[in-house]
């Protein structure tokens, strides 16, 4: 094994310097480790034991990244070891979300189909509403990097367009799947969380309904009860 103090000036010298085999080099000051080909390609590494076996990972080539940024990385990934986890693993899994990320669209089915459909009947006015609203604008959009900004870009046209029952319900049930995927740590934010309509400017409109005969008995009852049956029977 092979010590010293590596520099910007000692890894030029290295720099596609031809050699008999390959050479690994750690660095006295921080414990980075480079490899060099017999070619004078060079890569820095991070050595490190976990689950009592040695392991490590490549953390990039000179000069594409720099010293200092492969020190920077090496404190990263001493930091995921120091919380028990694996940096391998850890990176796998950065690496598998990156090419696979969970879209906006993805997140709402999930909702819909593990949760919804199991606990409200006439479920596909809901389904279309988003197919109609939500997916053309921001389905494919990962959901961790859709910020409040691009809801409020769907939300805010509908109710120029006077749609406001369909921005209740729309907002409603978008907050309700974002909060059911960070439940399940699908996604770990919630960019709706607080939104609601007043922040949109709307005002939910005050239902009416008629009176069942129950409740229409439970009244007469009250108004008998009082005496005021007199006033209105005569």
């Amino acid at each position: 094994m092979v010590s010293v103090v590596i520099t910007t000036k000692w890894l030029d010298a290295q720099l596609g310097k031809h050699r008999e085999k390959m050479l690994d080099v750690s660095d006295k000051a921080s414990g980075l480790w480079v490899r060099i080909s017999n070619k004078g390609k060079i890569v820095f590494h991070y050595r490190y034991r976990f689950a009592l076996r040695n392991a490590r990972i490549d953390l990039g080539e000179y000069p594409v990244m720099n010293l200092k940024e492969a020190r920077d990385d090496l404190l990263k990934w001493r930091s995921v070891l120091a919380n028990g986890d694996d940096p391998r693993t850890v990176r796998q899994l950065d690496k598998t979300a990156r090419l696979a990320p969970v879209t906006n669209e993805l997140v709402i089915r999930e909702w819909f189909d593990r949760y919804l459909v199991k606990r409200r009947k006439r479920t596909k006015d809901i389904i279309n509403r988003f197919e109609l609203h939500i997916f053309p604008a921001i389905g494919m959009l990962p959901a961790e990097q859709t910020e409040r900004r691009h809801w409020l870009q769907i939300f805010d046209r509908l109710v120029d367009d006077g749609k406001h029952g369909m921005v209740d319900k729309l907002l409603a049930d978008s907050k309700q799947a974002l909060a059911f995927a960070e439940n399940r740590q699908t996604i770990t934010k919630n960019s709706l969380a607080t939104l609601n309509l007043r922040d949109l400017g709307v005002v939910r409109a005050q239902g009416e309904r008629t009176l069942n005969n129950a409740e229409l008995a439970l009244v007469w009852g009250k108004i008998a009860e009082s005496g005021l049956c007199l006033l209105i029977c005569v």
